[in-house]
């Protein structure tokens, strides 16, 4: 699950990225924040989910240096209850109740006070709704900014998700290609089960170990690793598979050089030899048949892989 800190929120979203609990604290001055909305979309677990918000964003609030307000019963019973917590409270807040009774005791003394104490709650009144009026907007044009961002952010995560995808794509198909010309080259030394044909087997244990290092890239590939953001674990994509495409490269350039494709597909060739070396030599000659195709696609590949890296997303 991720935690996310905005301007005026804090939400907690699934493996999905639906979110499942959040906290509302619109501005109210540059340095104080008004929670006015504590909320759960899932009933089971949904205490543990807000409880984990709430000790999350009084951690930002002590960061920022951000008095809180309380405009929200929970959030009212949540800090009663962790009074360890109450010290990002504005003294308003931890004065409010003493504050109502004195002004309790002040409008039963007389008539006139009352008018007076009337007139001037409904001027305050007045007054705090104008200035709601101008949060509500500034908070609209924060809720504007912090769906843009979202968005944005979703579609770099989905350009990285089809790179990664198509590098492990670019991966399989450099398999492809030697594992065609390589089939057909097993009997080339004559039985490949035959204990003392040591051609055959230096031959066959190349193409496996490069076909089990491939399957192990494949995966690499497609893996991301885990970071800490803002005391939250997410998963980025950092550009895996430069490595084995920056190898191919090298061994389609280096495999150019003794590749003779007129023998090598010359299936009547006969090569009388029994050392491990021959079948090496064999097992370079498979991959340098396709060494053309596999330089293109290699280097698309790291291409993506870079863009990736960039990305980071």
């Amino acid at each position: 699950m991720d935690c996310t800190i905005y301007n005026s929120k804090i939400v907690l979203q699934d493996e999905d990225g639906q979110v499942i609990a959040g906290i509302e604290f619109p501005r109210v001055k540059s340095n104080v924040c008004k929670i006015n909305k504590v909320y759960s979309a899932k009933e089971k677990n949904g205490k543990d989910y807000i409880d984990t918000l709430m000790r999350k964003a009084v951690r930002h609030f002590r960061s920022q240096k951000i008095e809180v307000l309380l405009d929200n019963n929970y959030a009212k019973r949540w800090f009663e209850s962790h009074p360890e917590m109450q010290d990002v409270l504005a003294a308003q807040a931890l004065n409010g109740d003493s504050s109502n009774k004195q002004k309790t005791k002040k409008n039963t003394t007389t008539k006139t006070k009352k008018k007076t104490k009337y007139v001037t709650k409904n001027k305050k009144q007045r007054d705090n709704s104008n200035d709601d009026n101008y949060s509500n907007r500034g908070t609209g044009m924060k809720s504007f900014e912090e769906n843009a961002g979202k968005t944005a952010n979703l579609g770099l995560k989905l350009i990285c998700r089809v790179l990664q995808i198509l590098s492990a794509v670019a991966l399989v198909a450099v398999c492809i290609m030697f594992s065609y010309v390589a089939v057909g080259k097993v009997t080339y030394f004559g039985d490949p089960l035959d204990p003392n044909n040591k051609s055959a087997i230096a031959f066959l244990g190349a193409c496996g170990l490069f076909l089990i290092f491939c399957l192990i890239e494949f995966n690499w590939i497609l893996s991301r690793p885990r970071f800490a953001n803002n005391g939250r674990v997410v998963r980025l994509d950092v550009g895996r598979g430069v490595f084995v495409f920056v190898l191919f490269i090298i061994m389609a350039f280096a495999s150019s050089f003794i590749v003779d494709k007129s023998v090598l597909l010359d299936q009547s060739a006969n090569m009388d030899v029994k050392s491990i070396k021959d079948g090496i030599v064999l097992f370079i000659k498979c991959y340098g048949v396709n060494s053309d195709n596999i330089t293109k696609i290699s280097v698309i590949g790291l291409i993506m892989c870079i863009i990736r890296r960039f990305i980071g997303r």
